[in-house]
């Protein structure tokens, strides 16, 4: 049974109690910036797709795009992304903020890294 007691000793060393489950519930200022954070960067990654794949001497890698996507393909995909990015974090937060927050760190960090590879062919 550690699982139940890991979750309520993380929920309780970040000032939650078992009883706060049943509250309204409020997310902490820390989440609420890693799913800002990730947002902005998802729209960073559109826009400089956009802009590298209209200039004509790039491509896109993503296998799942193709080489070159139209753009209400890429950003309709970043919008599903987004979405899905924001279900997932406000799924997990109440019962498991800890996973809520590695998730929210894992993809800032690969959406911040493949903003950075966008960002060299820009340039």
């Amino acid at each position: 049974m550690a699982g139940p007691a890991l979750a309520d000793s993380d929920l309780e060393a970040r000032t939650f109690t078992i009883e706060d489950r049943d509250q309204p519930y409020r997310t902490p200022s820390d989440i609420k910036g890693l799913e800002v954070t990730f947002q902005l960067l998802n729209a960073a990654d559109a826009i400089s797709t956009v802009a590298c794949l209209k200039r004509e001497d790039c491509q896109e890698n993503n296998p799942i795009y193709g080489r070159h996507p139209k753009p209400i393909v890429v950003v309709g995909a970043k919008t599903v992304v987004g979405a899905v990015h924001y279900w997932v974090m406000r799924s997990l937060l109440p019962e498991h903020p800890g996973m809520a927050r590695a998730f929210g760190w894992f993809s800032v960090t690969v959406q911040g890294g493949v903003v950075g590879l966008n960002m060299t062919q820009l340039f």
